[in-house]
């Protein structure tokens, strides 16, 4: 194999995890594919070295295709188990509230980082910190964090760091020219240890109900054009129940011909999330644009949410916002 791409781990990361007992693995809430595959690959990983391992996510499980994963995590930290003040590793978080709630229980405890976007607050010394904005997911710094560590591949652990690289790629869409050459050989390494591509291809976006389908429609109706077409911009209004629409959502409308920018707002009960995609070749930062709201992301893809405005208010003032890199 070629000489990784991946920078090394600092050396008191690893350090920290060989010296500790227990060891508590938090995502971001709401968490998708490699949130969650990035803990449970991780878990195994660290108790291949013989340490005792919690995983917990806030939730709330907003993905059926992902059940199978979602019953591998819990939503309450015992708190005995933080009593003994286990190393706290968070993953694919670039701000402190993207844990969720369940964060605030354990922010004392001593933290590791590993994530892969560009944009957002560090709550953890930079010694602490693993980012790697260009890794198309965090389930491949696990894999790097596996090699440091001298743990043997296999089977479970493979199935984990697939599932997380493939859900955030878009199964292999969103790689660049940079990252493709080294993705491909580590999701082939994956597939040596008996994975079958087509078997979970087919696990995570089968099943679908048919009213997400027409929730979906609705949704892609009400998209606005703005600037020749170049910023597209949609909403779901906080009556609809219906869940896991964004990936959908996103796939189409960046087909659209001359789009630059899809903007996606949900409204909840006393917030509104927004949700921001970018083409690869837009020369626009949606992480940073995400980031003045209290956001956070990587250059074409990002999140933040506010309670400042209504929808109309809120879509008034992000399209002023992308006037200025459109």
């Amino acid at each position: 194999m070629m000489e990784s791409i991946f920078p090394s781990i600092n050396k008191e990361i690893i350090e920290r995890i060989i010296d500790s007992e227990r060891v508590l693995i938090l995502s971001h809430k709401n968490p998708d594919g490699d949130a969650l595959s990035s803990s449970l690959a991780l878990k195994l990983i660290l108790e291949e070295i013989g340490k005792e391992v919690f995983v917990a996510n806030e939730g709330p499980f907003l993905r059926p295709e992902l059940e199978e994963l979602n019953r591998e995590v819990s939503t309450v930290i015992p708190r005995d188990f933080i009593d003994t003040k286990p190393l706290l590793i968070v993953l694919d978080c670039s701000t402190p509230d993207r844990p969720g709630r369940i964060y605030s229980d354990v922010s004392h405890l001593d933290t590791i980082i590993l994530d892969h976007h560009s944009s957002g607050e560090s709550f953890t010394s930079s010694e602490l910190q693993y980012i790697v904005p260009f890794s198309p997911s965090t389930t491949l710094l696990v894999d790097v964090l596996r090699e440091t560590l001298n743990v043997p591949l296999n089977h479970d652990i493979a199935k984990y760091l697939y599932i997380g690289l493939a859900t955030d790629t878009g199964f292999f869409h969103f790689i660049s020219d940079r990252t493709g050459a080294e993705v491909f050989r580590r999701a082939a390494s994956y597939v040596d240890e008996g994975l079958n591509p087509y078997e979970i291809y087919d696990q995570l976006t089968d099943g679908k109900d048919f009213s997400e389908l027409l929730e979906c429609s609705r949704i892609i109706e009400r998209t606005r054009s703005y600037y020749e077409g170049k910023l597209l911009v949609t909403c779901q209004d906080k009556n609809v129940t219906t869940s896991g629409l964004s990936d959908e959502i996103y796939s189409q409308l960046l087909k659209v011909k001359n789009v630059k920018a899809v903007l996606f707002l949900k409204e909840k009960e006393d917030h509104i999330e927004i949700g921001f995609r970018a083409k690869r070749n837009a020369g626009i930062d949606v992480g940073a644009i995400a980031a003045t709201l209290g956001g956070g992301g990587h250059r074409l893809a990002a999140g933040a949410s506010t309670t400042a405005y209504n929808l109309q208010e809120l879509e008034t003032f992000l399209v002023d916002i992308f006037a200025t890199v459109i």
